[in-house]
C-alpha cells in the first residue's frame, strides 16, 4: 500500500460524475475510478512563494460531496451585501466525523475558492483546549511580517486585523469548540471571510449549514475504496452496504471498517462484531439519559463501536504505542523523526508504526515536507481515544479483555514527564537548546513543561546561554526561523509566573520582570522608530501601509504614535483611515490627541 500523499482537491463536473459511478456502477469494472479522480482532481497548480495556503491536504481514498460542496461553495463565493466592515461567516455544523473538516478542506484547495482569496488562506485547528497565541504568531508571519512579536493573543489579533484590512483570504477555524476562541480570529476587512467547523458551538451572526451524513452511494464507494475492493461481486456489495449503514454511513467510521476489510477481516464477520459492540456500549449506556434512543445517539456508539473494533487486533506495544499519541497536543504533525523519540524506537522502526498506523486508518495523512518524506495527523476523536487509554486503569480489561481495552492507567503529568525524559537524552548535558530539530519538539517543549507541571525547568529553559553568552533557547529558535515559538514561550511563562506568585511573591515579581524585559528588548526596535524613518519605510515600499500602522499601535507614547499617524497620513487609502482615526482616538494627551 502506497504512503498518503498530499492530496488538493479541486471540484468539477469530471469529479462529480466519478462519484456518481461509485453510486450507480460500483460492480461494473470501477476499479480504475478512483485513480480517474485522482489524476483529474488532484492535479495541483503552483502557488506564488508569498501567498500563505496552510491547508491541511485530503485523505486518501476521498469521495466527493457534490451537492454539499456546491451548496457551501456557493455561500464562501456570494456576494453579501452587508454593513461596510462586517465580516461574514459562515459556519459548518454536524457530528464528529461526519467529514467537515474534509469539506472545508475540500473549499479551501477549490480553483474558484482559491481565486476568490486571492491573497491566500489561514487555517488554524482549534479543538478543546486551543493554544492561540502560536496560530496568530504563525499567520503574522505567514502574511509576511517577521519584526512584530505579540505576547498576548489581543495584540496579535489586532495586529493581524490590520495586515488583512484590504486582503481577500479566507480564514478557516476548524474544529471550534468554545465560541469564545473563534472571535480572536474574526479578523480582517469586507474581502475576507471565515469558515467555522464546528460540533454544537453557538457561532454569533454566522451563516449556518448543518452537514448530514454521506448517502448511501457515497458511502459505499468510500467503504469499497478503503477495503481496497474495486471490483466487488454482488454479494460483496450487499454485505458492504449493509455494513455502510450499520455504522450511519459516517466517513470516520467507514475508513475504519474499510482498513478491516483490507486487513482480511470478512464483511460478514465485521458486520456481526460491530452489531455485538453497538449493543455492549447501549447496554453501557445511561438508559435514562434523554438522548438515549435518538439518531445522534446511535450514530455516536457505532462510532465508538468502529474505534474499539479497530483496536482491539492491535498488538499490546501497538495499543500502548497508539495510547501514547494522547501525550502529544491536538492536529500536530507527526514525522518519522519526532515518532523515533515519542515511541523510544529506531528511525526504522518508527516510520514502519506511522504506515501501520495510516493503513488501519487510525492516522490521516499530513502535509508533504521538503524531503519529500510522509507525515500523518490524529483526528480529534481518535486523539480523545488515545487520550482516554493512556489514563485509563490498567487493570480494565483483565476479566474481560476481548471486549474491554486496559489503558496504561497514567497521571497527566507523569506522561508528559516520561515523554520530556526521552528527549532529555538527545541533549548535550541536559541543556534543552542542544535538541536537535525533529520538526516539533522546539515548538512544543515548554507546553510539554507546563503539563509535565516541570515549572521551574520551564523557567531554567529561558535562562539558558551558549558558550558565546547569548540566550540558547533564542538562539535555536531564531536559527530555525521559528522566533514566533520562543515569544510564545516567553509569554507561556510569563503567565505560569503569575500562577505561582501566591507560593513565592518575590520570585513571581523578579520572572515577571525579566520577561517583560525580554520582550521589551525583542520589540524596543520597532517601537522607537522615528516617525521619519517609517515614512521612508512606507514610501520606498520596504513596508506597506499596513504595517507601519500596525507598528504605531505598538508606541504607547502619546507624542511618538501622533507622529507616525501625521507622517503616514499621505499613504494610508482609504481602507485604512477609520482604523488610524481609531488609533488617534486612543492617543491619552488631549494636545496629540487633536494634532493626530
Amino acid at each position: 500500500m502506497s504512503t498518503p500523499d498530499e492530496l488538493p482537491s479541486r471540484g468539477s463536473q469530471t469529479n462529480q460524475d466519478n462519484a456518481k459511478g461509485w453510486q450507480t456502477n460500483v460492480a461494473g469494472g470501477t476499479a480504475n475510478v478512483a485513480e480517474t479522480i485522482y489524476q483529474h482532481y488532484y492535479n495541483e497548480k503552483p502557488r506564488k512563494a508569498d501567498v500563505p495556503f496552510q491547508t491541511p491536504p485530503l485523505p486518501r481514498p476521498y469521495i466527493d460531496r457534490p451537492e454539499i460542496r456546491a451548496e457551501v461553495t456557493a455561500k464562501l463565493l456570494a456576494e453579501e451585501d452587508t454593513t461596510p466592515g462586517t465580516l461574514v461567516v459562515s459556519a459548518i455544523y454536524g457530528l464528529g466525523g461526519i467529514g467537515k473538516s474534509v469539506l472545508a478542506t475540500v473549499l479551501a484547495h477549490d480553483e474558484q475558492v482559491q481565486a476568490r482569496f486571492p491573497d491566500g488562506i489561514l487555517w488554524a485547528t482549534l479543538g478543546q483546549q486551543p493554544d492561540i497565541l502560536p496560530f496568530l504568531s504563525g499567520w503574522i508571519q505567514a502574511l509576511g511580517d517577521y519584526d512584530y512579536k505579540p505576547t498576548t493573543n489581543d495584540a496579535a489579533s489586532m495586529h493581524l486585523r490590520t495586515l488583512l484590512y484590504n486582503k481577500q483570504v479566507l480564514i478557516v477555524d476548524d474544529d471550534v469548540w468554545n465560541a469564545d476562541h473563534m472571535e480572536l480570529f474574526r479578523i480582517g476587512g469586507r474581502g475576507c471571510r471565515v469558515l467555522v467547523t464546528t460540533r454544537e458551538a453557538r457561532i454569533p451572526d454566522a451563516d449556518r449549514y448543518d452537514m448530514d451524513v454521506m448517502t448511501a452511494g457515497q458511502s459505499l464507494g468510500l467503504l469499497l475504496q478503503k477495503a481496497q475492493c474495486l471490483q466487488p461481486t454482488q454479494t460483496e456489495q450487499q454485505q458492504a452496504a449493509a455494513l455502510a449503514k450499520e455504522v450511519g454511513y459516517l466517513p470516520l467510521a467507514l475508513e475504519l471498517a474499510g482498513a478491516q476489510i483490507a486487513d482480511g477481516v470478512l464483511w460478514t464477520e465485521l458486520l456481526e462484531d460491530l452489531r455485538a459492540e453497538i449493543v455492549r456500549l447501549e447496554a453501557l449506556d445511561d438508559p435514562t439519559a434523554e438522548s438515549a434512543n435518538s439518531e445522534k445517539n446511535r450514530k455516536r456508539l457505532s462510532l465508538l463501536a468502529s474505534f474499539n473494533l479497530s483496536l482491539r487486533p492491535l498488538s499490546p506495544e501497538q495499543l500502548q504505542q497508539f495510547a501514547w499519541l494522547g501525550v502529544l497536543p491536538e492536529d500536530v504533525v507527526l514525522t518519522q523523526a519526532m515518532a523515533t523519540t515519542h515511541w523510544d524506537v529506531t528511525p526504522r522502526q518508527a516510520g514502519a508504526i506511522l504506515r501501520a498506523f495510516w493503513s488501519k486508518a487510525l492516522l490521516l495523512p499530513g502535509v508533504k515536507q521538503p524531503d519529500q518524506k510522509p507525515t500523518y495527523r490524529l483526528h480529534d476523536l481518535m486523539h480523545d481515544r488515545a487520550k482516554g487509554l493512556l489514563m485509563e486503569p490498567p487493570n480494565l480489561g483483565r476479566q474481560n479483555s476481548e471486549t474491554e481495552l486496559a489503558g496504561l492507567g497514567l497521571t497527566c503529568a507523569a506522561a508528559h514527564g516520561t515523554l520530556l525524559a526521552r528527549y532529555r537524552t538527545k541533549t548535550d548535558r541536559g541543556q534543552w537548546h542542544t535538541l536537535p530539530d525533529d520538526g516539533y519538539i522546539h515548538a512544543y517543549l515548554t507546553w510539554h513543561l507546563e503539563q509535565a507541571n516541570q515549572l521551574e525547568t520551564l523557567h531554567h529553559l529561558l535562562q539558558e546561554a551558549t558558550s558565546e553568552g547569548r540566550n540558547g533557547w533564542y538562539d535555536i529558535c531564531e536559527k530555525l526561523g521559528k522566533t514566533a515559538n520562543f515569544v510564545s514561550d516567553v509569554a507561556r511563562a510569563w503567565r505560569v509566573t503569575k500562577q505561582q506568585y501566591e507560593q513565592n511573591s518575590s520570585k513571581a515579581i523578579s520572572l515577571q520582570l525579566r520577561y517583560a524585559l525580554i520582550i521589551t528588548t525583542l520589540n524596543s526596535v520597532a517601537k522607537n522608530i522615528p516617525a521619519e524613518l517609517m515614512t521612508a519605510l512606507v514610501a520606498e515600499e520596504v513596508w506597506t501601509p499596513a504595517q507601519g500602522l500596525a507598528y504605531a499601535q505598538q508606541t504607547q507614547k502619546s507624542n511618538q504614535r501622533s507622529a507616525i499617524l501625521q507622517a503616514l497620513a499621505g499613504y494610508l487609502p482609504n481602507t485604512l483611515l477609520p482604523i488610524a482615526l481609531e488609533l488617534s482616538r486612543s492617543i491619552q494627551d488631549e494636545s496629540d490627541r487633536g494634532v493626530a
